[in-house]
């Protein structure tokens, strides 16, 4: 009787003496990779892309864990995550296929959609309502569009541009980038492009320059959410459920809005995703 009480004293005294021993945190690794303005990693701007700075919101707010981050492409992401490792992706779409090994958050992100890239002092597009038909511009022979072959647009964009009859309305560039096609849009090689607003705004700033604008496409949905997602494990679901608790709380405040809406968008776009922050993400599920 008397051993135990003497283990038991001193095992009171050891979690006195060293608290942060006997109490340690978990970790999350929260992955990034490099894609600016989503996540920007050097530069003068490093550390405040628009999911730098959500992570970063995250991160001071969900005290129960210690946080550090890892650079990782996506192919290594995805494979930490079906490796089951305790590791976090702060913004995904979400897809059946991702389901299978990802949990995922409520929405922490909103982002405007592909759109159409044209030159702001270009008479040959009405720019009025903010949109345009990707179909008409595909089908006009005397206007020839920049597209970036290796790239993916979205279901809606890519029917459009597999059409035979409009093949040859375009020009196809290897660079999966879209810095390229916005020189060659600059220089009057090409009439417009298709890319996101805020990949458009990011390269502007980053040349001084304010000569592009982005136009909504009308056959493809404004918009895409983004969810933070951790690894399938019991681990990952109770990490899931803390981030959505933080985001409940934090994506009314000015401060998550600056990440989302901030300084990577045009003002036609910058117009849209104000409106669309306040009429779709904030209060999403």
């Amino acid at each position: 009787m008397k051993i135990l009480k003497r283990n038991f004293v001193g095992l009171m005294i050891f979690v006195f003496l060293f608290p942060s021993l006997s109490m340690a945190k978990d970790t999350i690794t929260w992955l990034v990779f490099v894609w600016p303005p989503v996540h920007i990693v050097k530069g003068e701007k490093k550390g405040e892309g628009m999911m730098d700075g959500v992570m970063k919101i995250l991160q001071k707010n969900m005290t129960d864990y210690e946080h550090k981050t890892l650079q990782a492409n996506i192919p290594r992401v995805f494979q930490k995550m079906k490796a089951k490792e305790n590791v976090c992706y702060v913004t995904s779409l979400k897809t059946p296929d991702k389901e299978e090994f990802m949990h995922f958050s409520i929405p922490d992100s909103i982002f405007l959609s592909n759109s159409v890239v044209v030159r702001k002092n270009d008479p040959r597009f009405s720019i009025q309502t903010g949109t345009i038909s990707l179909t008409a511009l595909a089908g006009n022979s005397k206007l020839k569009g920049g597209i970036n072959k290796a790239r993916k647009y979205g279901p809606g964009i890519d029917k459009i541009l597999s059409d035979p009859q409009h093949k040859k309305n375009f020009f196809y560039l290897a660079d999966s980038s879209a810095t390229s096609l916005s020189k060659m849009l600059e220089v009057k090689r090409i009439d417009y492009m298709i890319a996101y607003p805020w990949t458009i705004g990011y390269l502007e700033k980053q040349k001084g320059t304010n000569a592009l604008l982005t136009l909504s496409i009308e056959e493809t949905p404004d918009y895409n959410l983004g969810y933070a997602s951790c690894a399938k494990t019991p681990w990952g679901k109770k990490v899931v459920e803390s981030i959505n608790e933080t985001l409940i709380k934090v994506r009314p405040t000015e401060e998550f809005r600056h990440y989302m809406v901030g300084e990577w968008y045009d003002d036609n776009g910058y117009k849209r995703i104000q409106s669309l922050y306040d009429s779709v993400f904030i209060n999403s599920k």
